[in-house]
């Protein structure tokens, strides 16, 4: 029991960073859109694109990382 409580913690705070960085890169898109807009320095909007990927990529290791914990509790409760 106190497993599945510690894997509902951790889901939880999984689901929230995902949320935050969903949120961080549609802020960036944003932002880089703007920038185009008032035709910034293009190596000005690539920088602010790179980082927008880097979220997003950080963003995707985390919905990974909450599936695998998912599918394992998943599977722990199967067997019960």
């Amino acid at each position: 029991m106190e497993n599945r409580f510690e894997c509902l913690r951790y889901v939880d705070a999984l689901e929230t960073v995902s949320l935050r960085l969903g949120k961080l890169n549609n802020m960036i898109n944003s932002l880089c859109l703007g920038m185009q807009q008032e035709n910034l320095e293009q190596q000005a909007i690539d920088c602010v694109e790179s980082i927008g990927y880097c979220v997003n990529d950080i963003r995707t290791i985390v919905l990974d990382r909450l599936q695998q914990i998912q599918d394992l509790q998943n599977n722990i409760d199967t067997k019960q």
